[in-house]
């Protein structure tokens, strides 16, 4: 009778929520729909008939919203597996990413791959990269997912990848990737990476969620999995990166991908977006500089900067939705 009744609940939303959206695209009735989602008395009406389908405030809120209907999409093995099955091919968001990680492919050693489940980043791409025979590819993930990858790595005698669920591995990088993962951490990455002891010379991220308005949690519904995710403020997000030393090098649009939140167009991501980072000053120079200035022998050079463009929960895979996003 419960379960039933889940389901019946759970159809509701979201043909509610397929109504809304549609509606919101509609300028004269995207005003009425505002109305509706901010004022107080009828916000209340609107909570019920989207669910879960909405902002929120922080990410373990998005989270909380889901557990009646479905188990999280990061603790689904089904998720897995279609996230394995979706990196046989590359998309065209990935062609982008390939591009920059063969520019800098002679002097990477060593990858860190942000949240990258079993391995699934690595197999593709390196059917259209020719891997250093010296490279380490290492992948952070949760328990689970690094108890596969092992076992597939094993299967296929693959001697690049290492796992790991500890962060400090990402101090000897020298390339940092976050593909389709990093939305599904509270904390934004810049605030991660200030907290190494060496910053990698370059960040790559790729699939994600940036959104014009402020940062917020929501949930996005993929029919078999609900998940919990964040969408950053863009000008936040590569501001972070500034003032951490880095500067952009390109961004691109993941036009296969949406995140539209059910009457929140103005806080949505119409498309995913790429972004590519290198470091401004390598550690090498940071670390000369600072001698050179102690004993008095030189000073280091201004820089020439490119102008300034204007707790994790779950897990992304890949068809276009209206509020859906893949690794």
């Amino acid at each position: 009778m419960f379960k039933s009744l889940t389901g019946l609940r759970l159809a509701q939303i979201r043909w509610c929520s397929r109504v809304i959206r549609s509606l919101s695209r509609i300028r004269s009735l995207f005003g009425v729909i505002r109305a509706l989602r901010e004022f107080p008395i009828l916000r209340h009406l609107f909570i019920g008939l989207v669910g879960y389908n909405r902002p929120f405030p922080l990410l373990e809120d998005a989270s909380a919203s889901i557990v009646r209907y479905r188990k999280p999409g990061h603790e689904d093995s089904s998720h897995l597996k279609l996230l394995m099955t979706l990196a046989r091919s590359a998309r065209p968001s990935d062609y982008p990413a390939l591009f920059h990680i063969r520019s800098i492919l002679p002097h990477t050693h060593n990858i860190f791959d942000f949240g990258g489940n079993a391995g699934n980043l690595f197999y593709c791409y390196s059917k259209y990269l020719k891997l250093p025979s010296d490279v380490v590819w290492t992948v952070y993930d949760l328990p689970e997912n690094i108890h596969t990858g092992v076992q597939v790595a094993k299967q296929k005698h693959e001697s690049h990848l290492r796992f790991t669920n500890n962060l400090r591995g990402a101090d000897e990088s020298d390339l940092f990737i976050a593909s389709g993962s990093l939305h599904y951490f509270e904390r934004p990455l810049p605030s991660i990476i200030a907290d190494f002891k060496r910053k990698p010379r370059y960040v790559l991220i790729n699939r994600t969620p940036l959104t014009n308005g402020p940062a917020l949690a929501t949930v996005q519904d993929m029919n078999d999995l609900l998940v919990s995710c964040m969408l950053y403020n863009r000008d936040e997000f590569i501001r972070g990166f500034e003032q951490i030393g880095y500067t952009m090098v390109d961004s691109w649009q993941v036009a296969e991908l949406s995140l539209v939140i059910p009457g929140y167009p103005d806080r949505s991501a119409a498309t995913y977006s790429g972004i590519f980072f290198k470091l401004a000053t390598p550690v090498r120079n940071l670390l000369h500089l600072g001698r050179a200035n102690a004993s008095g022998r030189a000073r280091p050079a201004k820089h020439r900067h490119t102008k300034k463009p204007q707790r994790r929960l779950g897990r992304t895979a890949a068809h276009r939705s209206s509020s859906s996003g893949r690794k």
